[in-house]
């Protein structure tokens, strides 16, 4: 296929979504609990001390709750 072609092809393809990745949505987070895939984590802040733990954050009690304060008003 010519270049040209194939430009073509993908720019219609950028005009008609079909390259676009939906990524989760965070509206109305707070509302739907549990949350993970299997229902592990209860509250939101189980959600951020699940990630502080796995990724090694070291966020103090106020971040915490400006995090959750964050996620509560999506």
């Amino acid at each position: 296929m010519h270049p040209a072609t194939y430009s073509v092809l993908l720019a219609r393809l950028d005009l008609c979504g079909a390259r676009r990745i939906k990524g989760p949505i965070s509206r109305g987070l707070s509302a739907r609990a549990p949350y993970f895939h299997n229902g592990s984590a209860r509250t939101l802040l189980d959600v951020v001390r699940f990630y502080e733990a796995r990724f090694g954050l070291a966020l103090t009690p106020q971040q915490e709750w400006d995090l959750l304060a964050f996620l509560s008003s999506l």
